[in-house]
């Protein structure tokens, strides 16, 4: 895999550890049009799994074409992040797993009602699996606060 731009691997680690945003993931769709989706995420090292129900029209692009672009960056300053392409694998196994990993993460209230809605379709869930090809980060947080002072 290839890293560019200032952040070393385990800068970027720590960075997908602790952010909880969406990740975007990009695909093809059947008749080669982009398409952009948004996705809760976790990581594993630089590997990145999120999950959706198996009828989730990004499933079928990604079974024929398994590869993808992502990013994940918050869009308040200072900006930064990293973006990639990656190599995909579905797992029907996996899927039950990942999402309740997900719920854990993203939803502070782990006895809502919307994790209870989330959890009830486990079953149908699919693990995506995101293997960089290549990651670049950025990070203007230096630059910015040159300009913008400590208000970032």
């Amino acid at each position: 895999m290839k890293l560019h731009g200032p952040w070393s691997s385990e800068e970027i680690q720590r960075f997908l550890k602790e952010t909880t945003i969406p990740m975007q993931i990009a695909v093809n769709d059947t008749n080669t049009n982009p398409l952009l989706i948004s996705l809760w995420f976790i990581s594993d090292g630089l590997s990145l799994w999120c999950a959706t129900q198996n009828s989730a029209k990004i499933l079928r692009h990604l079974q024929s074409h398994p590869v993808c672009g992502f990013q994940i960056s918050p869009e308040t300053m200072p900006y930064r992040g990293v973006r990639g392409q990656a190599k995909v694998t579905l797992s029907d196994d996996d899927g039950p797993r990942i999402l309740e990993t997900l719920v854990d993460k993203y939803i502070a209230e782990q006895e809502s009602d919307f994790s209870r809605w989330l959890l009830a379709r486990k079953d149908t869930e699919i693990a995506i699996k995101l293997e960089p090809l290549k990651i670049t980060s950025w990070d203007y947080s230096t630059r910015m606060k040159k300009i913008v002072g400590d208000d970032i």
